[in-house]
């Protein structure tokens, strides 16, 4: 090992975990692992400061972990008081509208403007377009409605069924007629890309559903990431753009 590199690893050792240390001395090329490393001391101090509390109030740099899973992709894990503060801040059936209300009363204060509506894009989405975004908007305002979301199209409801006990299959909704999809009405799937709401909508409890308005998106932009499989696809359908 070289002798600036001892210097670097020795003057950091204390904010060095132990993966990140393996990680710079196992590298064939060290000179690329210390850059590397210098990516993940900044996103430990993002992550610091996203925890809000800062490398102060007992969260330590060996509190914040920078891995890489199976696939090689970065990951942060939390111990200790970076953990505890993280599960302040979070619960594991927070809503979307409660995520709005949240950045929207920070925004309000900070910005000190009254703000009359919010567009909210999930990162579990990522196939939307620029284009699904300024149609959605321009919808939500010539229809002036409290709620708009994005939908795609799917099978007809018709053929859905519950996975019941015992093996058993059953339909979730009658049908009046024959099965084939040519007699059945469309049927449409929310795909999770895009919801703009009124801001006084966001307090109801329940939005009403008369004043709902959407966009119809295609089945290729409408990946909304919830496992595995739809990360994969996502990729596959990124690569092919």
């Amino acid at each position: 090992m070289s002798k600036p590199l001892k210097v670097i690893i020795r003057t950091l050792s204390w904010r060095i975990t132990a993966s990140i240390f393996s990680f710079i001395i196992g590298s064939q090329n060290r000179l690329k692992s210390v850059e590397s490393y210098a990516k993940r001391y900044a996103a430990k101090e993002a992550c610091a400061k996203a925890l809000g509390t800062g490398l102060a109030r007992g969260v330590f740099w060996k509190d914040i972990e920078v891995q890489n899973d199976k696939f090689g992709k970065p990951q942060i894990k939390l111990h200790n008081h970076a953990l505890e503060f993280l599960k302040k801040l979070t619960k594991s059936n927070t809503t979307l509208a409660e995520v709005c209300i949240h950045a929207l009363e920070f925004l309000q204060k900070s910005e000190k403007k009254k703000i009359n509506s919010i567009l909210a894009l999930q990162p579990t989405s990522p196939l939307r377009t620029y284009k699904d975004i300024d149609k959605a908007i321009k919808i939500f305002k010539r229809n002036r409605v409290e709620f708009l979301t994005s939908f795609t199209k799917t099978k007809p409801s018709e053929w859905l069924y519950h996975h019941c006990k015992n093996k058993i299959f059953k339909k979730i909704i009658k049908s009046s007629g024959a099965d084939n999809s040519q007699n059945l009405k469309q049927t449409l799937i929310l795909n999770g890309a895009i919801y703009i709401y009124k801001t006084k909508s966001l307090y109801k409890k329940k939005i009403n559903k008369n004043l709902i308005s959407g966009i119809i998106m295609p089945n290729n932009r409408s990946v909304d990431i919830d496992y595995l499989e739809d990360f994969n696809y996502a990729e596959y359908l990124l690569r092919k753009i």
